[in-house]
């Protein structure tokens, strides 16, 4: 008896499973289709991206190739259809705001998001997809899938350290061991570079106006007949200001004539700056504007904070001379932010014999040729930026510099290699 009543219920339980079955069957393979569908979406929304990135690219290397504004921009609608988005048989171009609109796809010419003084070209593209499993559950027939791709013409850059702005053959020249370590900054020569007898330059990247030739190594981006690059202070009045200041002065006091070791100097207006030899000088924050010639003895030491020297004259060091300089801060209440040496001669700018140039800001020289020779050598551990005319670095000397983004010196970002398209959003 109590069999037949276990039979009975487990033939009752099959029945519920085979019941509730039939009923769930429908919504379970609803469901199923509802998965794949929208896992269809996402493959086409990926398709739709890389379509958008495609025609955005096409469009900015058509600007790359010399195309003009309106025809770059079709190209990139062409490349669009071709890869199945629907355009239009008559293109819609407006003029104001640099687009074309071409049915589910619209490429325009925008504000530049990597240099926003330029332009980056955008492209939008859609597609519709009808709903099948979807249509179910909501009153739409179909659902818009979109991408959406930026591409820009970005140029390499790095900040400078070096700048030889004269187009001389060689602007730059190494020679016998000499060396440039400037891992985290760059070098522009407006002219030649020539490496000779075991020299060797480690930089972020090195561009010259003509050709780099020479026994000697470069470790780091390397540009040739890279073009040339302008005075990028020839227009900051602070600076040029300062020149004609200096030059218009007259004075016959003679800064550090006399200075015994340990002397504390002030900015003013001089005729001239002389140091004798073993001496240690102090210079006090702020401008010193010397319409003259400044000189200094063997084994002289030169330290300030928050110093500004503009000179007309000639630069001239003796043996084993040490500068500790760093230029005035932004906002800084005296001297000129960033600025350590300001000169306006023709003349050379010669360190040599063991000189150790420590120093953060910028020496300015645009006139005349920079000397680095016979054991010279600038710290690793500061920003000290040349701006020149010409540059020579000889027998053993070594310009290394540590221009990191918050050295506190002025960024002057220079060209280092060749403009290249890519997506930047």
């Amino acid at each position: 008896m109590a069999f037949r009543r276990f039979a009975r219920w487990i033939v009752c339980r099959r029945g519920n499973v085979a019941m509730l079955s039939a009923v769930l069957l429908p919504a379970m393979t609803a469901a199923a289709g509802l998965g794949i569908e929208v896992s269809n979406w996402g493959l086409q929304q990926t398709e739709m991206q890389v379509i958008a990135d495609s025609a955005a690219r096409a469009a900015a290397a058509a600007i790359k190739a010399g195309w003009n504004t309106s025809d770059a921009l079709n190209a990139g609608a062409d490349l669009a259809e071709l890869n199945g988005i629907t355009g239009v048989t008559q293109r819609v171009w407006d003029g104001n705001t640099n687009t074309i609109t071409d049915g589910n796809i619209v490429v325009a010419r925008v504000t530049g998001i990597r240099k926003t003084s330029g332009f980056a070209y955008r492209a939008s593209v859609t597609k519709p997809m009808p709903l099948i499993v979807a249509k179910l559950f909501t009153s739409f027939d179909s659902v818009t899938i979109s991408g959406v791709g930026y591409a820009e013409l970005v140029q390499p850059t790095a900040s400078a350290c070096l700048i030889a702005l004269g187009t001389a053959s060689p602007a730059l020249q190494l020679d016998n061991n000499a060396s440039i370590n400037e891992s985290n900054c760059a070098t522009q020569v407006n002219g030649s570079i020539h490496l000779n007898n075991n020299t060797s330059i480690i930089t972020a990247g090195i561009t010259a106006g003509g050709t780099i030739t020479g026994s000697g190594t470069v470790t780091g981006p390397r540009f040739e007949n890279g073009g040339t690059m302008l005075d990028p202070l020839a227009s900051l009045a602070s600076v040029q200001t300062a020149i004609t200041t200096t030059k218009s002065l007259s004075s016959s006091t003679i800064l550090g004539a006399g200075a015994s070791y340990g002397s504390t100097l002030l900015p003013g207006n001089y005729g001239g700056m002389s140091l004798g030899n073993n001496t240690m000088v102090t210079l006090s924050p702020g401008t010193y504007y010397i319409n003259g010639n400044i000189t200094t003895g063997n084994s002289t030491v030169v330290n300030g904070t928050g110093v500004t020297i503009v000179y007309t004259g000639t630069l001239t060091t003796g043996n084993s001379n040490t500068f500790n300089l760093s230029a005035p801060k932004a906002g800084a209440s005296s001297g000129i932010p960033g600025m350590v040496f300001i000169g306006s001669s023709t003349s050379d700018l010669t360190f040599s014999n063991g000189t150790t140039v420590t120093m953060t800001g910028v020496s300015y020289y645009p006139n005349g040729k920079l000397y680095a020779l016979n054991n010279m050598g600038t710290s690793s551990s500061t920003c000290s930026i040349f701006i020149v005319k010409t540059i020579q670095i000889s027998n053993n000397a070594n310009f290394s510099n540590s221009c990191a983004s918050d050295s506190g010196v002025q960024d002057l970002p220079i060209n280092i290699g060749t403009t290249k398209v890519t997506l930047v959003r």
